[in-house]
């Protein structure tokens, strides 16, 4: 008769505790390559806006796109038309995007400007200015608005060639909070500073009352779209640097 023996009691725990070693060691890994794998939707939402950018300043005679237009129309809107996906404007890791941006072909901003501000998902455009007087700018950033209806035609029209240093000037960074584009008028040198965020699951970002906020929703670093069409992710800190007082990585000039 063949005698069939159990397990013991012991060595029943000690397979539990080999499967808790390994599931306490495999999770943080697991959690890991998801985080990593929202990151990298977040950086291809980026790159494809990129393109599709590129391919508006070739159509319009080397004209940046603008980041807010005729009191109707935003950069997204004008980047739906060739990138033909909405989806490309929601952040996988956005937490607080409770009304994402979707395609109207009557134009996404409200009727008045800048009482109100459009839905631009999980991104904004870089429209920073920066004065010494309120009518001259020392800085700007390759985002502007303009207003066909004007005669002549409102505010100034920024050209690729505009763009001192394509590679190290930031078109499109990730944001939580209201708007469509990052700006700030100042006669101050800096614009803003980098300071601990309010909003759950943005331990770092730069806070501003009344523009959109820029979070470092990766782990703390934030991707980033340059104007030379690459994305790269970046630690806060690197983006916010200065040189000479202004934020270098948000203004068109070689700073």
């Amino acid at each position: 008769m063949v005698n069939r023996r159990g397990f013991t009691l012991i060595e029943l725990l000690v397979v539990i505790a080999i499967i808790a070693i390994l599931a306490a060691v495999l999770f943080p890994v697991f959690a890991s390559a998801r985080e990593k794998a929202r990151q990298s939707t977040c950086a291809s939402n980026e790159k494809q806006m990129g393109l599709a950018m590129l391919q508006y300043v070739q159509d319009y005679d080397e004209m940046m796109v603008p980041a807010a237009m005729t009191n109707k129309y935003t950069w997204c809107d004008l980047v739906y038309a060739y990138a033909k996906a909405d989806g490309i404007f929601a952040c996988p890791d956005d937490r607080t995007l409770t009304n994402p941006y979707k395609y109207n072909a009557n134009g996404t901003m409200y009727a008045t400007w800048p009482a109100t501000v459009p839905v631009s998902g999980s991104y904004v455009m870089n429209a920073v200015s920066i004065y010494d007087n309120p009518r001259i700018r020392l800085r700007m950033g390759p985002g502007y608005y303009y207003d066909m209806s004007a005669v002549p035609p409102m505010d100034v029209q920024i050209q690729s060639s505009d763009v001192a240093v394509p590679a190290a000037t930031a078109w499109i960074i990730e944001s939580y909070g209201p708007g469509g584009w990052f700006t700030r008028s100042s006669t101050a040198g800096t614009l803003v500073s980098l300071t601990t965020a309010t909003y759950p699951d943005v331990p770092v970002g730069m806070q501003d009352a009344t523009h959109p906020r820029l979070p470092a929703r990766h782990t703390n670093t934030a991707n980033v779209l340059w104007c030379d069409g690459h994305v790269k992710n970046m630690d806060m800190y690197q983006l916010m640097a200065s040189r000479g007082g202004y934020l270098y990585n948000f203004t068109n000039k070689d700073d």
